[in-house]
């Protein structure tokens, strides 16, 4: 067995008292819900109940629990695993004895195993790192996880708490996927029944939810749902294994259950549910929701950026210049290589933005739009302004630094002497000088899609400069 981690709530404990006494709290109500069992004992109480009951349970967990056992529902679960990259970091939350983890690492990533129970963790596979740790509150620093996937966990814990968290330990765009027990075909005097047996069973567990209420408490924590599935099981499994559930079920508890599934209402029956012999064939409906961390980008700036071309000695040349300004705001990129370009001010078409961003960083004027670019065109009507841009390019960054940018190809005219307040150090290339210089110098990250643009397609503008220049 891997080395266990202890998480924030990983301290050794006293077996005793304590123990016995939540036992018989836990036994003695009588079908009660998740809220007043946690109010009863009190969170921390709720917590250590919950971890004696798994302990109790480890060692034949995996043998019993059919879910460990359901391909389907693991390979849902475990679907987002398949878009990851192989370095990705993972995090098998309430993970048990690690099945999921155990599947997902051999798709993609590096897997973690987070429980409560140190029992549960002992049977983890080797090489698989454990932390014995609370789902409401893990040991992990912020940013750590592409992938937190959870599977019949959140019906123990408090789900806010554990959402909250799960939120904390994702990297921007990170995926959450949770798998939980809901209502399904369970419907009016059906959903009563499905939800007094759950309670019987196991009163440490919220009552069973719909769907909707997931997608809602996901949205609610500012995640982004992607998808969700509502899958439909039969389950065959031992009635005294279900009943008893590895002893944790008290006696009076098991009564209640055989009159339950001996004499199941007909709204139960009408979903599949029936006894055979010493089995029973158990639907089970499952909310597999997965949902990306909404990252709040700023809002980019709108830019325009000019990519200049002429013709000397019929030969396509590009102007280029280096990045003098903003100093401060963006150091690491002085003298980078780049085309004129800046922000549309407050007024501004594009079509006024690029002549005037043009003519201050290099003195030149646009002749016209080279292929099929059309830089502005812009109408009046029932007091709306309608303006219609069709540039050769858009490219749009996120990071350090947030830019939308129209990109335009144009033919100009003028010298190119800078009439600006910054000398940008601008000058003409040649098409054959243009690869090697953005090679060997740096580019303005903003500017390495438009580079490789004109490099792409310098045979068609050389072309089209060429024939017309034949008309003038």
């Amino acid at each position: 067995m891997p080395p266990v981690s202890r998480g924030r709530n990983g301290k050794k404990r006293k077996d005793g008292n304590g123990t016995a006494a939540r036992s018989q709290m836990v036994s003695g109500r009588e079908s009660a819900s998740f809220g007043q069992l946690r109010s009863l004992l009190g969170a921390r109480e709720h917590k250590e109940a919950v971890r004696d009951q798994f302990e109790k349970r480890a060692p034949s967990y995996d043998s019993y629990t059919v879910w460990n056992h359901d391909k389907r529902l693991i390979a849902e679960t475990l679907r987002p695993v398949r878009a990851l990259r192989s370095d990705a970091m993972c995090l098998d939350l309430g993970g048990g004895t690690g099945r999921l983890a155990e599947r997902g690492r051999r798709i993609a990533g590096h897997w973690v195993v987070a429980d409560l129970s140190f029992h549960m963790l002992r049977a983890v596979s080797e090489g698989i790192p454990l932390v014995e740790a609370d789902g409401e509150r893990l040991p992990f620093q912020p940013d750590t996880f592409d992938l937190i996937v959870e599977c019949s966990m959140l019906q123990y814990a408090d789900r806010d708490r554990v959402l909250s968290e799960a939120g904390r330990l994702l990297r921007a765009d990170g995926t959450l996927t949770i798998a939980e027990k809901v209502l399904g075909d369970y419907e009016g005097v059906g959903a009563e029944w499905c939800i007094e047996v759950a309670r019987l069973r196991n009163p440490l567990k919220h009552d069973v939810p719909t769907t909707p209420l997931f997608a809602s408490l996901l949205r609610g924590h500012g995640y982004s749902v992607e998808s969700s599935v509502e899958l439909r099981r039969i389950y065959r499994q031992s009635i005294e294994e279900w009943i008893s559930r590895a002893g944790t079920v008290p006696a009076k508890h098991q009564r209640r259950l055989r009159e339950l599934i001996n004499d199941p209402p007909p709204e139960v029956e009408e979903t599949g549910f029936r006894v055979d012999g010493d089995y029973m064939h158990i639907p089970i409906s499952w909310a597999v929701i997965s949902a990306e961390r909404a990252v709040q980008r700023p809002k980019p700036s709108l830019v325009v950026s000019i990519i200049p071309t002429r013709l000397v000695d019929d030969r396509l040349h590009i102007y280029v210049q280096e990045r003098r300004a903003p100093v401060v705001r963006e150091p690491d990129y002085f003298g980078s290589l780049e085309f004129p370009q800046g922000r549309i001010e407050r007024g501004e078409n594009f079509a006024d933005a690029a002549k005037r961003e043009l003519l201050e960083e290099s003195g030149l004027r646009i002749r016209r739009p080279i292929r099929i670019a059309n830089i502005s065109t812009t109408r009046h009507t029932g007091g709306v302004t309608i303006e219609a841009v069709q540039p050769n390019q858009v490219v749009i960054t996120h990071g350090r630094l947030n830019y939308l940018s129209l990109v335009f190809i144009v033919e100009t005219s003028g010298k190119g002497a800078p009439t600006g307040a910054i000398d940008n150090r601008g000058r003409w290339v040649r098409r054959e000088e243009l690869s090697a210089l953005v090679t060997g110098k740096q580019v303005y990250p903003l500017n390495q899609p438009m580079f490789e643009f004109v490099l792409a397609n310098a045979d068609s503008i050389e072309r089209q400069l060429q024939a017309d220049s034949g008309h003038r």
